[in-house]
């Protein structure tokens, strides 16, 4: 994983049910569209993101 990563997927988790595109993701954070495609890739291999490159695998709930 790099660094990175971990601010691609807060803008994920930001997003939250809001659809997006690689795409808007690019635009947004300002990383090349090659750089979000192996960012995500990256973080479904870690178990982080969904096979669909869509969905965050991990939450934390406080109780």
């Amino acid at each position: 994983m790099r660094p990175q990563d971990i601010v691609v997927l807060l803008k994920i988790a930001a997003k939250g049910n809001n659809k997006w595109l690689m795409k808007d993701l690019s635009a947004e954070l300002n990383i090349s569209a090659s750089e979000i495609s192996e960012s995500l890739n990256r973080s479904v291999l870690a178990g982080l993101l969904a096979d669909d490159k869509k969905k965050l695998m991990k939450t934390y709930e406080r109780q």
